[in-house]
């Protein structure tokens, strides 16, 4: 669980940001993604423009009045042309230094705010003939589908660009008020016995280098929660919704490479419903990078094993997010000789490559084998004798795929204390 001290991961920051491309490198580069990064713009609103502009609107140029077939055909590749866009800018800016795609990022974003709200404005005036308006002269039309096809083009660089840069939260918004409480803070407060959350500490730094998070844009859909829970009961929606809402804030406010991270996140928020959702924090992390799912403990190197086994021993339920990491095995090992089963969670792999290296690495850790197969619900829980149990319910809500686990440990009979225990904790909040 050894990790580098501060002043290493400060000098691998300042490398980072004063890395260049060489010039040749970056025109290659421009060349090869620009023009494919156009294609899903251009084709959509060109389709736009066919379909729904009247004749006597359009320029008396070349490809104005498509025959029908082209006009179907082109159809069919409108949707695979946005992804292909999307895809290339992503491309380009995992390749750019992070201070380049940083100071891109700040600004193309209000470039292209500004133009989407001039260029949706102006598409209003298409619709004057229906009011009894005359209708736009042809060169007004081009010229407002133009300014609509670069505000798209303008608003896919600015997404791509956001998962690389480094966005700051300004001097409105504090760091305690978007990590909240530390976990004895948390513990003090909320008496339930905690939820623990293992994970591998190198395991967590790897998501954050552009190619895993590149990789992760490129999986997203694959067994990645999109929701934490259900409303139901005295829940409202309105509830709901603003606690996706409050998840989407942090990830977009702090540095955008949260996106690795948003899966805990949610996590959190479910779990915490149950108990303090809390984990030992990594040495050295920052503001911008640290997980934000769980409360954190920090101690030293040196109070880490005795530390953990405090939080094994005191926990109502750990999770434990699967890696290849001597100190998570070591953590394993300490669940399994000190917990009772029914009360481990296991967070697999998103990927069979990395879950087929799990398997292998496990190999003798777990009294039984884990399943060759990886569930899409890329979970797993166990039985008496720590049996695997996977949890078969290929359902992108959390709330549904922890059914049966949540149920045997009986987390979900106490709403009238969680309520209580939310409320005392956003009073603290607001206190701080």
């Amino acid at each position: 669980m050894s990790v580098p001290n501060r002043q290493k991961e400060v000098m691998l920051g300042e490398a980072n940001i004063s890395s260049t491309l060489d010039p040749v490198q970056l025109m290659r580069k421009l060349l090869f993604f620009i023009p494919k990064s156009l294609v899903g713009p251009i084709l959509f609103y060109l389709l736009l423009y066919w379909w729904f502009v009247p004749a006597s609107m359009r320029l008396n140029i070349p490809l104005s009045f498509p025959s029908i077939g082209l006009k179907i055909i082109a159809s069919l590749f409108s949707v695979p042309a946005l992804f292909l866009s999307r895809s290339s800018t992503e491309g380009l800016a995992s390749s750019l230094p992070e201070r380049w795609a940083t100071s891109l990022h700040r600004f193309i974003a209000p470039l292209s705010f500004l133009l989407s709200t001039l260029s949706s404005t102006s598409a209003l005036c298409l619709f004057a003939p229906i009011i009894g308006i005359p209708a736009l002269p042809p060169h007004a039309v081009a010229v407002i589908f133009g300014g609509l096809m670069l505000s798209a083009w303008l608003n896919i660089i600015k997404k791509s660009l956001g998962i690389f840069a480094i966005i700051g939260l300004g001097k409105r918004h504090s760091a305690d008020a978007i990590v909240g409480l530390s976990a004895p803070e948390l513990l003090e407060i909320d008496r339930r016995p905690p939820i623990l959350y293992l994970r591998s500490f190198e395991r967590e730094r790897s998501k954050a280098t552009n190619l895993s998070r590149f990789g992760y844009i490129r999986n997203r859909s694959s067994g990645f929660y999109l929701v934490a829970r259900r409303p139901k009961g005295s829940d409202s929606f309105s509830s709901f919704v603003r606690k996706a809402l409050v998840r989407e804030y942090k990830r977009k406010l702090l540095d955008s490479n949260r996106s690795a991270h948003d899966e805990q996140m949610i996590f959190a928020d479910y779990f915490s419903e149950f108990g303090p959702y809390i984990a030992i924090g990594r040495p050295g992390e920052s503001f911008e990078s640290m997980d934000l799912g769980a409360a954190k403990y920090y101690v030293p190197d040196e109070e880490w094993a005795s530390k953990v086994i405090e939080l094994i021993n005191s926990s109502g339920a750990i999770l434990i997010e699967a890696a290849e990491s001597k100190g998570l095995s070591w953590e394993i090992k300490q669940v399994l000789n000190q917990v009772a089963p029914e009360k481990v969670l296991l967070i697999l792999p998103s990927t069979d490559v990395e879950y087929r290296e799990f398997c292998m690495f496990s190999t003798g850790l777990f009294p039984y084998p884990i399943p060759e197969r990886l569930p899409k619900t890329r979970l797993l829980m166990f039985g008496p004798v720590w049996s695997p149990i996977l949890l078969e319910n290929a359902t992108m809500i959390l709330e549904d795929a922890v059914k049966p686990f949540v149920e045997r440990l009986d987390l979900g009979s106490r709403p009238n204390q969680q309520s209580n225990q939310a409320n005392r904790v956003d009073t603290t909040n607001a206190r701080r």
